[in-house]
């Protein structure tokens, strides 16, 4: 059985139907290309400037080729069922062109290899190229109780207080623009890298998971003095706060999963959603599939009164929900909706 893989630009995706192991991403000066693990697809979004590429080539086989949208392809790698030690030399391949073409750089990575982990720095060493030079102080370094240190920025100020967490191979920068549009609204945001993304590092345990980040960055955010908070995820990050609203104590506000799948490296929304006991809403394009199907079923397995499903038209994912695409106002507004329903008297 025949395949295809395309890389497409930073408004598409093209989606296959499952391989062995997370295959890769590509970072490049203005894009994020990868083929990540989570929802079983190949994804090229566009977010913040990155420098470097990394290969997670796995050992196995791609089984299919499943659904493309968006027809403006950038490039595209024909191969087999199985694929061997060539076919992988050449998805890497077509892969690294595509970064060099787009001002991007290697660093060697080969196959079956891990990233490197990311250096242990202070927070005065970091820049993000997201952050204007005199907003650079304002990032700093916090703890998990897996022993990750993660780096976040606050914006705004007031009682009311929100977590953004970003989606795969992305980081803070994904959510900036929001979070400061939010906090001109009086909100106080906390946007961080999730452990081993970004200048975060990695914990160890069982308790080094994407959710333990979440639990950790609501006792930061209440400890710069925020009393209500509201978790706010797209993609992995949706799936990691729907979690994380059942570990947080006291309990948070509410919970906004953008495109969230119902699992994702051992974490397990959909079996956290029955055990919510506060507001959640889940966010999904009718054309993102897998994506929106879990949506729908998350929202049914919510047992909690005040929760809503918005199903937008379009294939947005995470939080280009929010900026492209006929319904981006209508999700803008609801999410804006929810947060002030749940956030009375904070600001």
């Amino acid at each position: 059985m025949g395949m295809n893989v395309r890389l497409l630009s930073s408004d598409g995706w093209a989606e296959v139907a499952s391989w062995d192991r997370h295959l890769g991403h590509a970072a490049a000066p203005g894009g994020w290309c990868w083929l990540q693990e989570d929802g079983m697809r190949a994804t090229c979004r566009r977010f913040c400037r990155c420098s470097s590429w990394r290969s997670l080539l796995g050992q196995g086989s791609l089984a299919r080729y499943g659904r493309r949208r968006n027809q403006d392809a950038v490039t595209q790698v024909g191969m087999g069922e199985h694929m061997g030690r060539q076919a992988l030399a050449a998805l890497l391949l077509v892969v690294t062109l595509l970064v060099a073409a787009c001002g991007g750089s290697g660093d060697g990575s080969g196959a079956g290899q891990a990233p490197a982990a990311p250096a242990t720095t202070t927070a005065g060493a970091i820049t993000k190229p997201c952050l204007q030079a005199a907003d650079q102080d304002k990032l700093f370094r916090f703890r998990t109780s897996a022993g990750a240190n993660l780096i976040g920025v606050v914006v705004g100020s007031g009682r009311a207080g929100l977590i953004v967490g970003h989606e795969l191979g992305s980081d803070l920068c994904e959510w900036l623009p929001q979070a400061q549009a939010l906090a001109r609204q009086g909100y106080r945001v906390l946007a961080f890298d999730f452990e081993g993304y970004g200048d975060s590092t990695t914990g160890s345990g069982p308790e080094a998971r994407l959710d333990t980040d979440v639990v950790a960055a609501a006792g930061q955010l209440r400890r710069r003095g925020a009393d209500q908070i509201i978790l706010i995820g797209s993609s992995m990050g949706g799936t990691a706060v729907l979690s994380a609203a059942t570990r947080i104590r006291p309990p948070v506000a509410g919970v906004v999963s953008l495109s969230g799948p119902a699992t994702f490296q051992g974490i397990d929304a959909a079996a956290a959603v029955p055990r919510l006991r506060v507001p959640v809403l889940f966010v999904a394009a009718a054309d993102d599939p897998g994506y929106v199907d879990d949506a729908r079923a998350m929202y049914h397995q919510a047992k909690v009164a005040d929760k809503r499903l918005l199903v937008a038209s379009g294939n947005a994912h995470g939080t280009m929900l929010l900026t492209s695409g006929d319904d981006a106002a209508r999700v803008r507004a609801a999410l804006g909706k929810f947060i002030a329903a749940h956030t009375r008297g904070s600001r």
